[in-house]
């Protein structure tokens, strides 16, 4: 402990009656290497002449602030460590802090001098422990500075052996990792295993799946996700005034210290593996907030951050006050829009009724009524509908009888999200529809295909080549603009000229040269497509072939050295030969120029919060193909159900494939006018058709979706 009173200790201030009592307080403890500065440039040129041990820095300076002064200073002393005193403490600037500079405490001016020299001293003996560690000592302390002998434990215990020890020792050194993480690393202990002997040893509590699936939106909110993701944790549950956090290092007192500050509560740790903190922060920080009651926070979008009742809006709205810029109404349709977000919805419908009105989401697949949106006030309707026209800034709010369409676009916790709005005249007043379009919503083709690689290897040979046509069929909502949009997600290159012509434009694609058809103006597929064709295109997109002229476009660029991408609206692969021959193709055109079809629906995920193991009545495995074998070694799942998933076991979809890739047989059976069953059964002899059926049975075996929805899809 001695040696910490020799460390160099840098104080920056531009308060110069504070910087002195804080130097005569040090000197006073003892801590004789003690420099100043009045601003962030006077420590930028003493940080570069004397090496550091700890810089304690003021917040708001003239000049450069604290955190950015900081910042520089690490840039060439790495290794300092570092403590914010500011009389404006907030989480945010906690955050702040920790994320963008790397502090390593935040503390709220008036601090206690006992305090602020217990800080110091705690900061100064933890970086001294790490600079004094060396092999002899390397088994001491898992966590902190603690001297715990924890490897020798790990031997006593039979966990390892003597040999492991001194492996994991040399691989700790070499890494400086923790000796615990070492092992697990290394394949000699599992996490689960360490998390066992860590308990023992230090008597924490272990973090059961059960407090993972149990975690709640409030209690989540009382630590930002960034102090989650950079220290690994996750807080669990609130009791009085504790908060259980999930762990992977209980013993680290400077984030515990944070997180107390931040929550103000006292912590309780308990331990659990990096891989189940790590998953429950993808998923519920992201997830867990479709359980939010309709009291939600306003984002940034529109500048306000207060919580909104729809009750309390709805009473706020008098007969007077109803229209599209009344504030009440503003707030409540922020509020809508931003709850949409949160909770992960597809759309929004806006419903007239006769007394009233309501609004549901539509999320995976369901429409449902979020707590507090049902039956609304029916005055509240007209009012509503006027500002989400406004919003669009091109439909018309005195147009109620016929429909329209627009576009508004919104940046929403920092995201661009673009909503799709149609209206219809109803008998009860005009109903509106918004859908959410995010760009980050494309995904990499193995999600797509979620990692079976046989369809990755032939959907990406295939979007790969000079020529040609690839289909992804399949009913309204099945998710093929997806599909098609990260195909050229994946393709794009500043070597080629990709033009889509869609209607609408569903999401943004940067680098791709997106038309909006339009055909109150004349642009219509087939006329928009003639011209992006005198446009040297390489890859083309048709939104949707409607009709023979536009399949016909398509199939004539196809074949002239265009790679063309396309939908349709067919139950299956094959059945797509049978359909351009019924729109009035030819079947050597379409034998010559399609390569790839895919016909895709989108199937509900167990949700993954409360998914357990299962075991289904083994005559109804059997009766969907399951060997006796595969029942007795297969681990298939069901969800529980849970607050996120809304007690269904269901939260999330994935896509169900049937793929076929057109061969030479192939090719020769169409122009031979084959039926649709011929061309499936060829292309099972061929090797190269996938179907819904054996897609869906492969998901169900990989535990992504349960047994009653893989029967949708086999039946």
């Amino acid at each position: 402990m001695d040696r910490i009173y020799n460390s160099t200790i840098l104080i920056i201030d531009d308060d110069d009656d504070l910087r002195e009592t804080y130097v005569d307080l040090l000197m006073f403890e003892g801590f004789e290497n003690t420099y100043q500065a009045a601003d962030g440039q006077i420590a930028l040129e003493t940080a570069r002449s004397t090496k550091l041990d700890l810089i304690i820095s003021d917040l708001n300076m003239p000049g450069m602030d604290g955190i950015e002064t900081i910042k520089r200073i690490k840039e060439f002393q790495p290794s300092v460590s570092s403590m914010i005193l500011t009389g404006f403490g907030s989480m945010d600037l906690a955050i702040k802090a920790f994320s963008e500079s790397n502090v390593d405490d935040f503390l709220s001016k008036p601090v206690e001098n006992e305090e602020l020299i217990e800080k110091i001293k705690h900061h100064l003996s933890m970086k001294d422990r790490s600079e004094e560690v060396e092999s002899s000592n390397m088994v001491r302390g898992q966590f902190g500075g603690q001297k715990n002998y924890f490897g020798q434990f790990l031997v006593d215990n039979n966990f390892i052996t003597e040999d492991d020890l001194i492996d994991g020792l040399a691989k700790h050194k070499e890494s400086g990792k923790m000796l615990g993480l070492v092992l697990v690393e290394m394949g000699i202990v599992t996490a689960d295993e360490l998390n066992r002997a860590l308990a023992e040893f230090k008597g924490y509590p272990i973090a059961s799946s059960r407090d993972f699936q149990s975690i709640q939106t409030e209690v989540v909110g009382l630590v930002p996700e960034a102090i989650a993701k950079k220290n690994i944790l996750i807080p669990l549950a609130v009791q009085g005034d504790e908060l259980s956090v999930a762990m992977i290092n209980p013993d680290d007192l400077q984030v515990t210290d944070t997180l107390k500050m931040i929550s103000k509560k006292t912590i309780v740790p308990y331990l659990a593996t990096e891989e189940q903190i790590n998953k429950a922060i993808s998923e519920t920080y992201t997830k867990i907030r479709s359980s939010a009651k309709a009291s939600s926070a306003l984002s940034d979008i529109f500048g306000e951050d207060e919580d909104i009742d729809i009750k309390e809006i709805a009473d706020d709205v008098d007969d007077e006050e109803v229209g599209e810029g009344s504030s009440a109404v503003v707030r409540l349709v922020n509020s809508i829009l931003q709850k949409a977000d949160i909770d992960g919805t597809s759309d929004i419908h806006i419903e007239p009724l006769d007394n009233s009105m309501q609004i549901r989401f539509r999320k995976d697949g369901n429409l449902y009524i979020p707590e507090g949106y049902g039956n609304l006030p029916k005055k509240l309707h007209p009012s509503i509908v006027a500002r989400v026209k406004v919003l669009t800034k091109t439909m018309k709010i005195d147009v109620k009888l016929r429909p329209q369409d627009g576009k508004i676009r919104l940046k929403i916790a920092g995201r661009k999200i673009d909503f799709r709005v149609g209206s219809l005249p109803t008998v009860h007043g005009e109903k509106v529809v918004l859908r959410l379009l995010k760009s980050e919503a494309l995904f990499p083709i193995e999600d797509i295909f979620s990692n079976n690689q046989t369809y990755i290897d032939t959907f990406t040979r295939n979007i790969k080549r000079k020529d040609g046509m690839v289909l992804v069929t399949g009913p309204t909502g099945s998710g093929k603009t997806n599909t098609l949009q990260s195909a050229l997600n994946h393709i794009k290159d500043v070597s080629l000229n990709i033009t889509s012509v869609e209607d609408p434009v569903e999401m943004e694609n940067p680098g791709v040269n997106q038309v909006q058809v339009n055909e109150q103006q004349g642009l219509t597929f087939s006329g928009a497509l003639r011209q992006i064709l005198r446009q040297d295109p390489d890859v083309v997109l048709i939104g949707e072939m409607r009709d023979y002229e536009t399949a016909h476009i398509g199939c004539e660029a196809a074949l002239t050295g265009h790679l063309v991408f396309s939908t349709l609206h067919t139950n299956d692969a094959p059945s797509t030969v049978t359909r351009f021959i019924e729109m009035g193709l030819k079947d050597y055109l379409i034998a010559t120029v399609v390569h790839l079809v895919l016909a895709q629906r989108l199937a509900r995920r167990i949700c993954k919060m409360c998914k357990k193991e299962f075991k289904y009545d083994p005559a109804q495995l059997r009766g969907i193909g399951f060997t006796d074998e595969e029942i007795n070694s297969i681990t298939l799942y069901k969800g529980e159900g849970c607050p996120n998933c809304k007690g269904t076991g269901q939260a999330g979809r994935v896509a169900i494939v049937e793929m076929l890739e057109l061969t030479d047989k192939i090719r020769t059976a169409i122009m031979e006018k084959a039926s649709t069953l011929e061309i499936a059964r060829l292309g099972k002899e061929e090797g190269t058709y996938f179907t819904l059926k054996e897609d869906a049975l492969r998901m169900f075996k990989a535990g992504i979706i349960d047994l009653k929805e893989a029967l949708k899809y086999m039946i």
